[in-house]
């Protein structure tokens, strides 16, 4: 069989395994959080699982050398039938361990993703092994097959992101991936009875071609370990770069992060082709050393100018096409990356019995660096630094990455002016290239070369911004404003209000999110709560709300705790712990992880926290899943302006205690109604009124609605689970 055949089988291997990682982690966020740390140690253990399963696979490959072609059958057979049944056993799991803490969660993870992943991370060496044999060549064999699975998991980003994910949902999606990887394997099988008949051919082909090769590699191990760590390392930084720049640029969706992925991906695969070309020997002959570290240091140089591009062309063209149209300069960018991993291989290694071995050891440093860049760049850098300075930092690494390379060749003297006039230009342009670059991302069309956030906060949890106008944006999203007043009612503040007729006493309440913290400000001084816990996943809120003087107060607040962490995870760490009153103004149904917040899986936790008669309020952000799903999961529901309030007990506003509340209400000691001034008079009368609202059979968009007509106005749509994951793939 011609190695053609092996790329097809390979490209399809890249399809289940990206679902897969997509997908599981996914599954373990709900439980263990989707705070940084929990992310980190998830995404890092799935990451490292595959360096592990390329170290494996080489010796297996050594240990089975004879057999190959079914080892890598058994491989894809195994994953596939894990893959069936991975979203039970990882519930089974997050039940056990459901709000654990770090140290848990590592293990945890570990026992759920290392098995699989070190199974998928095997079948790399295994076939590089099996195709050198046929080719003598490691960069063609290295390069062709990387490409082909690269190019496989790219595919997967787009099918998934565009429509597997919202048809199929979770367990739809683990399920076509694991019945490819059975096919695959069925596959490889029909395969190595094709083979039996060329067995003797390929033992010729493999003696003959050895010894046309030079078998003296031109990099030492040392030196491509080294390399393809350091080049991990940047490759993987820049995709959190370009992450976060585009899931501000997005307000966060889903989608916006697993295409990129698909673009990034897509560029390695068109990379580790042409590595595949320049590994070829030309004339008949092989390339001079000399050329290909002059090959090699211009790849890097290449992609390092393109990659501190990326941002800056982004945010320039944002103000005329959508977001996803500038993706291809990721992939831009990438192609550069996807040269370096195969053609260091092919530098570094020669043909032989150990290929296989060594190709293993090299994936795995390079996964290392990747892992390496990823945890340093997202979990470090980003509470030190801001995105241009990593950016710059990058940027210089990459350059004199290339300027070590570029030792080894000559006109040394030449290439060490054409690197410090690369960086000069770098940091010379920064202020152009980066400047207002959030802003750009964020206003888009509308973006003026005076506009300029008041307040940006950048650390390792996400982007905060405050718009001139003192509007919040939360990863690009609309968080609020800095408003507590009804009467000036800039935010829908009146929904804070309200909770004093949907709970007469909330003595100790749970508010999840805290934003501009306008929401927290007026629960807090609710005369009647006692108790506020607020749990907020980015503490970069807690430092904004303290520079704001009508919320600054709520910090000292001696009712008031403000706890750093995901809400469901710390709710799941805290099943003791009960509940008046569970108060949520957060996430955009629609953002990446919204799910986790509006799932029926999510209100059988709530209730749980409940006391008897407690409430739950929750922002529904008008969506009619989200509405229904919380007023099928209880018998009673009503909603306040999009906010829906159920619980096991019927509501019964009263509108004579709802009149009093009003009246009394004071933040800080100041009344938020003066009665004497007729705007004020006027928007009480109007708050007053708003029980009455629920009388009507069309209810406005600003008044109260009654639990029949919520469900009415939902008809036939379904309720938001976990495994359909909401309505977080329908915004492509």
């Amino acid at each position: 069989m011609r190695p053609i055949a092996f790329y097809i089988l390979f490209f399809f291997s890249g399809l289940p395994a990206l679902i897969y990682q997509l997908i599981w982690q996914r599954a373990l966020f709900s439980a263990f959080g989707v705070n940084i740390e929990s992310i980190t140690i998830v995404v890092t253990i799935f990451i490292l699982g595959l360096g592990l399963g390329g170290l494996f696979g080489g010796f297996l490959s050594r240990w089975f050398s004879r057999v190959l072609l079914g080892l890598f059958a058994a491989l894809e057979i195994a994953v596939g039938v894990y893959g069936y049944f991975s979203l039970e056993m990882i519930a089974k799991v997050t039940a056990i361990a459901a709000g654990a803490s770090l140290t848990e969660v590592c293990f945890w993870s570990v026992m759920v993703l290392l098995p699989p992943t070190v199974l998928m991370g095997a079948s790399l060496p295994v076939l590089v092994q099996f195709l050198v044999r046929r080719t003598g060549n490691v960069g063609q064999s290295f390069g062709g097959l990387y490409a082909a699975n690269t190019l496989g998991a790219a595919v997967a980003c787009f099918i998934g992101a565009i429509f597997l994910f919202d048809l199929a949902g979770q367990q739809g999606s683990v399920s076509l991936a694991a019945l490819l990887n059975l096919l695959i394997g069925s596959g490889a099988v029909l395969a190595v009875v094709a083979e039996r008949f060329v067995a003797e051919a390929e033992q010729h082909v493999w003696a003959t071609t050895i010894e046309a090769v030079n078998s003296k590699p031109m990099l030492s191990p040392t030196t491509a370990l080294v390399a393809v760590t350091v080049t991990g390392f940047i490759s993987l930084s820049w995709e959190i770069v370009w992450i976060r720049a585009y899931h501000f640029a997005s307000s966060g969706t889903s989608s916006s992060v697993v295409l990129l992925l698909g673009f990034y991906l897509a560029g390695l695969a068109v990379g580790s082709l042409i590595s595949n070309r320049l590994s070829r020997p030309a004339g008949g002959g092989n390339t001079s050393r000399h050329a290909m570290v002059i090959v090699l240091a211009s790849i890097i140089i290449g992609t390092s100018l393109v990659a501190f591009a990326v941002v800056p062309v982004a945010a320039l063209a944002a103000a005329s096409v959508d977001y996803w149209w500038t993706l291809p300069l990721v992939s831009i960018s990438t192609i550069l990356f996807g040269c370096l991993l195969p053609l260091i291989t092919h530098l570094s290694i020669s043909p032989g019995d150990d290929t296989g071995l060594r190709t293993g050891v090299i994936y795995l440093f390079n996964v290392i660096g990747g892992g390496a860049g990823s945890f340093l760049t997202g979990f470090i850098l980003f509470d030190i630094l801001a995105l241009q300075e990593i950016a710059v930092a990058l940027t210089l690494a990459g350059l004199i990455a290339a300027a070590v390379v570029l030792k080894r060749g000559k006109h040394r003297k030449f290439s060490s002016l054409a690197l410090s006039g690369a960086a000069a230009a770098v940091l010379l342009t920064l202020p152009v290239t980066y400047g207002n670059h959030f802003e750009r991302l964020q206003k888009k069309a509308g973006y003026t070369t005076d506009y300029e956030f008041r307040e940006l906060v950048e650390n390792r949890s996400g982007v905060i911004a405050v718009t001139p106008s003192g509007r919040v944006f939360g990863g690009g999203a609309y968080d609020g404003v800095f408003n507590t007043d009804p009467v000036n009612d800039r935010n829908g503040i009146f929904r804070a209000y309200a909770v004093g007729l949907i709970h007469p006493a909330p003595k100790d309440v749970l508010m999840i999110g805290l934003a501009s913290g306008s929401w927290a400000q007026v629960v807090a001084n609710n005369p009647v709560v006692d108790k506020l816990t607020i749990v907020e996943i980015n503490p970069g809120y807690g430092n904004l709300v303290l520079k704001q003087p009508v919320v600054a107060s709520l910090v000292k607040n001696s009712k008031v705790t403000i706890v750093a962490d995901d809400g469901k995870r710390w709710m799941n760490r805290h099943d003791d712990v009960k509940f008046d009153l569970i108060v949520m103004n957060t996430i955009h149904h629609w953002r990446a992880h919204s799910t986790h917040l509006l799932s029926k899986e999510f209100m059988a936790l709530a209730r749980s926290r409940l006391r008897p008669g407690g409430v739950l309020y929750y922002n529904s952000t008008r969506s009619l899943r989200a509405q229904k799903t919380g007023a099928i999961f209880f018998p009673f529901a009503l909603s306040v302006a999009g906010i829906v309030a159920v619980s096991d007990k019927a509501f019964q506003p009263d509108k004579t205690r709802w009149r009093k509340f009003l009246t009394d209400y004071q933040i800080d000691g100041k009344p938020v109604f003066d009665l004497q001034k007729n705007q004020d008079a006027k928007r009480f009368r109007e708050l007053v009124a708003l029980p009455d609202s629920l009388k009507s059979d069309n209810p406005g968009k600003y008044d109260m609605t009654r639990r029949e007509i919520i469900l009415k106005r939902a008809g036939r749509l379904g309720l938001i689970t976990e495994d359909n994951m909401g309505q977080e793939w329908t915004r492509f």
